[in-house]
């Protein structure tokens, strides 16, 4: 069996998160996108379930019902709160469906035009939908998505970990670290300055005899520090 490394996450306070890779024997699996009750008309589902820092998530929600002869309009507000507790709500959002019709999925991308939001922040991100009409309904369906730092959940050694970081100054200096948790042994150190978007990336690829350990990556700016274990 190839060793891996895997990556859990936690945040600490805002602006510091910690992320653990970890090998495969001491993996606790999680969840990402809970699944709707099976007796549930409405499912909601996020696009993708994993994604880089600054990067738009679709989230797909999909209402089956009976069919009905006459044209309904339904009325959807979504909801995301973020890993520091800050809730966000979309637009309204309608669907009108037509004479005979048993279902239909609305698609919102967030954040997006209809629905104003932060994406600079690792970690796991809340999703639910509450119905408005025909009938009032609280979170009809909820989901999750997860925001990090790096490219993958997991890595094998000789790959490459892709970083990106979200929500900086132009031009705004970052210096960005990686070290191993046991020893903190520093085994990546580069300063990145954000380009015209606030966007930070950087790269560092697993040596073929890198230790199977945690590793810590930092992204530190004068205004805030953001960490991670790998």
């Amino acid at each position: 069996m190839k060793e891996r490394h895997y990556w859990q996450r936690s945040r600490i306070v805002v602006y510091a998160l910690l992320i653990t890779v970890v090998t495969v024997s001491a993996v606790t699996s999680i969840e990402l996108v809970p699944r709707a009750h099976a007796d549930s008309p409405y499912t909601l589902n996020s696009v993708p379930a994993f994604a880089q820092e600054g990067n738009a998530i679709s989230l797909v929600l999909t209402v089956k019902f009976n069919p009905i002869t006459t044209s309904t309009t339904f009325e959807f507000r979504f909801n995301v709160k973020d890993p520091a507790g800050r809730t966000f709500q979309s637009h309204l959002i309608n669907y009108t469906t037509a004479p005979g019709q048993d279902q239909f999925s609305v698609i919102v991308a967030y954040p997006g035009v209809l629905f104003p939001g932060s994406n600079s922040l690792a970690g796991q991100y809340a999703a639910s939908v509450d119905q408005v009409a025909p009938s009032a309904m609280l979170n009809v369906a909820s989901s999750s998505f997860v925001l990090a730092i790096t490219d993958n959940p997991s890595y094998e050694r000789t790959q490459t970990v892709n970083l990106q970081g979200s929500g900086y100054n132009p031009s705004e200096s970052v210096a960005v670290t990686i070290r191993t948790q046991a020893t903190s042994s520093l085994v990546f150190s580069q300063t990145i300055l954000a380009t015209s978007g606030g966007i930070v990336t950087g790269s560092w690829k697993i040596p073929v005899n890198g230790t199977i350990d945690n590793y810590i990556v930092t992204q530190l700016s004068n205004r805030f520090i953001r960490g991670l274990k790998q």
